[in-house]
């Protein structure tokens, strides 16, 4: 989840790094692209549920950084607008219930799930970056080189925002660590080497200021189940200020709805509406119904 990332950002834009340190500054930007961080207070999902056969796994090959999705289509995927900002050579999407921690561990991912994408875009809404936290449009959708397994569900979307009122319930579910924590320091941090070589950590050019993540976890899929707290005309607000919620690394991935019995995707995970930590934070989710028309047409010309 983008957990007030405009925030980050603008501190960081306001930031005066040493000379010749656009490297650090343009690092420290990307560390907030696309963080990890597990379902707080959520549950495993068992393989071959309806969580499970429909959510899926946006791994960074070169950096580790996470974001979930969920089938719409046998061979798209439909996840947050800041998903979708790094190089589609550097992404696969995995269907497993099991995601890499590290770089060079998707060898212990079954190689008949995993997908290259073939092409991926975000909304025009999303590049409307509004420092209040007002409404905006994190939506991104990927074409896949090949469809998803067999056994995997294509999720309806929801197309009446109408149908969800405050106080209905919510499924989250998403991929990730289950701790995470940006941490100041300087070279001689002992956490640092192995933070630059997974893309968790950026230093200016003297390593006199170094900024990375402490991360822990198991790379399992959860889910945990919120309520609405309030809906908007692009987003809805869940309530997940109760140690109950998503976090980083679930960005992009999945709010079920359950309408007359069928499982439809309502919204995707965005960011949060403070700076306080996942599980004390109110979640905020895109809403696909507000989205429906543009991820139509996407479909019909990726």
């Amino acid at each position: 989840m983008r957990i007030n990332l405009l925030k980050q950002m603008h501190r960081t834009s306001t930031m005066k790094p040493p000379r010749a340190s656009l490297y650090f500054l343009a690092g420290f930007l990307s560390l907030f692209a696309m963080q990890a961080g597990a379902i707080t207070g959520g549950s495993p999902v068992e393989p071959n549920t309806s969580v499970a056969l429909r959510s899926v796994g946006i791994f960074n090959i070169k950096t580790a950084n996470a974001c979930t999705g969920t089938l719409i289509a046998k061979d798209v995927v439909l996840t947050a607008g800041h998903c979708v900002v790094s190089k589609k050579e550097n992404l696969i999407v995995i269907f497993d219930t099991q995601f890499p921690n590290k770089v060079g561990e998707t060898e212990k991912i079954n190689p008949a799930n995993i997908r290259t994408i073939k092409s991926m875009a975000f909304h025009d809404d999303f590049k409307i970056i509004d420092e209040s936290g007002s409404q905006y449009g994190d939506i991104g959708i990927i074409k896949l080189d090949a469809p998803a397994p067999e056994n995997f569900l294509i999720t309806p979307l929801l197309q009446d925002a109408t149908f969800i009122r405050a106080g209905d319930t919510i499924t989250l579910a998403g991929f990730g660590y289950s701790m995470e924590k940006t941490k100041v320091t300087d070279r001689n941090d002992p956490d640092l080497p192995a933070a630059i070589a997974e893309g968790r950590g950026f230093c200016n050019n003297y390593k006199t200021k170094c900024i990375l993540q402490l991360v822990a976890g198991d790379g399992v899929l959860r889910k945990v189940q919120v309520t609405v707290a309030s809906m908007r005309t692009k987003d809805m607000i869940l309530n997940e200020s109760n140690q109950q919620a998503t976090c980083s690394g679930d960005s992009g991935g999945p709010a079920f709805v359950d309408i007359n019995g069928q499982t439809v995707l309502a919204g995707l995970t965005s960011r949060t509406l403070s700076d306080e930590d996942c599980g004390s934070a109110q979640g905020v989710k895109t809403l696909v119904p507000y989205y429906y028309q543009w991820i139509v047409k996407m479909i019909e010309t990726m």
